[in-house]
């Protein structure tokens, strides 16, 4: 059997699908040029609180959450291409917004703009890969290419933004904006729309409830949703707590340390997503999950052992940790489509960005674990986390292959 991973694939893929592809990289690249800032300008111009800023974009991830599940429906209804070029739209609206706010409640409302315009182009750009793409493998590429793109857009975006001294600087975001209107003009042009898929013969297409109350009875997507949240959430606390845990520890050459693991963290998955992926490819993608979660929560393991002293310790575990992202993460989008039935491919993919349920509760979550239990006890549970998380993938792993959702489509 040919490989995933081959040029000669990549490069026959559709037009549209290296536009989407090309999008995504445009569109983080963008996004992190500014966004890791925001929380600087905040602060500088209305002196809100961590606690505050936290708040704001707890909110925000909910909302994107919830815009994520009905947009994906609606694109059930009405097409990829209207909820793509929507959710383009209102992510340059909202990025002008933010260059143009003078008050908390717009900087407010802008952040949720952005939080939703992103959810939509997250879960219906993944559907439209499923719609455009026939072949199972070939659309297994594009998933792995898709999360290469956003990882290398956040590297490169952030910096870009260092570089060019857009830190702390209002209007940055209209640059940012600019981007997604340069997306938007190409997705106007270049992007058909594909029929939205009939559900089978005799069947009416189910209204927002009924679709709702298919996906969450589809014990398989179940399975893949509450690991993907759960190993979110053991994810973002590298982003957040690790940080407070190392400052709180007094670790010696503190920012030196935290930049030397956030660059770990982006190198390995960067340069080592495809290398380390095509040698995992005689495995099932289940068992890559399995694999992955297990690396993750060893990492934890060794976070919680390591003195903060040790930076080859703390490098050690980001490896490991870095090497478990890039296999499990990937994987459940890989998995969500294969387990998902043609006319409700959207509402799947919509439901699926619920993960970031994960990541807006790591913040609130670990810090209360550091405040009352310290950096171990964190760490440790994390790590129980991950056990769990990939003894239930195990057992998933017994299972048939697809859903009965999708089973009852073939």
């Amino acid at each position: 059997m040919a490989s995933v991973f081959t040029w000669q694939r990549f490069r026959g893929l559709t037009p549209e699908i290296h536009l989407v592809l090309a999008g995504t990289f445009l569109v983080r690249m963008a996004y992190f040029m500014v966004w890791p800032f925001l929380a600087v300008i905040l602060y500088r111009k209305f002196h809100l609180s961590a606690t505050s800023i936290g708040m704001m974009l707890t909110c925000a991830s909910l909302l994107g959450a919830a815009a994520g599940l009905l947009s994906g429906y609606h694109s059930d209804r009405v097409g990829r291409r209207k909820v793509i070029l929507a959710g383009c739209a209102l992510g340059a609206i909202a990025f002008f917004g933010l260059a143009l706010a003078e008050h908390p409640a717009v900087y407010l409302l802008a952040i949720a703009g952005v939080a939703i315009g992103n959810a939509l182009l997250e879960s219906t750009s993944k559907a439209l890969l499923g719609d455009k793409i026939a072949d199972a493998r070939d659309r297994e590429l594009a998933f792995y290419v898709r999360y290469f793109m956003i990882n290398a857009g956040v590297a490169v975006g952030a910096l870009i933004g260092v570089w060019l001294g857009l830190s702390g600087k209002q209007w940055a975001f209209s640059v940012t904006a600019c981007v997604y209107v340069g997306y938007w003009l190409l997705l106007v042009a270049k992007l058909r729309d594909s029929a939205p898929r009939a559900p089978q013969a005799g069947r009416a297409r189910p209204g927002f409830a009924a679709a709702c109350g298919q996906v969450f009875r589809d014990r398989v997507f179940l399975l893949l949703l509450l690991s993907n949240v759960a190993m979110a959430f053991v994810y973002a606390n590298f982003d957040s707590s690790l940080v407070q845990y190392l400052t709180r520890s007094r670790a010696p050459q503190l920012m030196a340390m935290i930049s030397t693991l956030v660059a770990v963290n982006a190198v390995t998955v960067i340069f080592g997503q495809f290398p380390i992926l095509r040698m995992m490819e005689p495995l099932r993608p289940r068992q890559r999950i399995v694999i992955g979660v297990a690396l993750m929560g060893a990492s934890q393991l060794l976070f919680a052992a390591a003195p903060v002293s040790s930076l080859a310790a703390f490098i050690l575990a980001t490896f490991i940790l870095s090497v478990g992202e890039l296999i499990a993460f990937p994987t459940f989008s890989v998995e969500v489509d294969r387990n998902t039935p043609d006319h409700l491919r959207g509402t799947y993919f919509g439901a699926s960005n619920l993960y970031s349920l994960g990541t807006a509760l790591a913040p609130v979550l670990g810090g209360l674990c550091l405040d009352h239990f310290g950096g171990g006890a964190l760490y440790l549970g994390l790590a129980a986390v991950c056990a769990l998380v990939a003894l239930f993938n195990r057992a998933a792993s017994a299972e048939p292959a697809l859903s009965p959702a999708r089973q009852a489509q073939e």
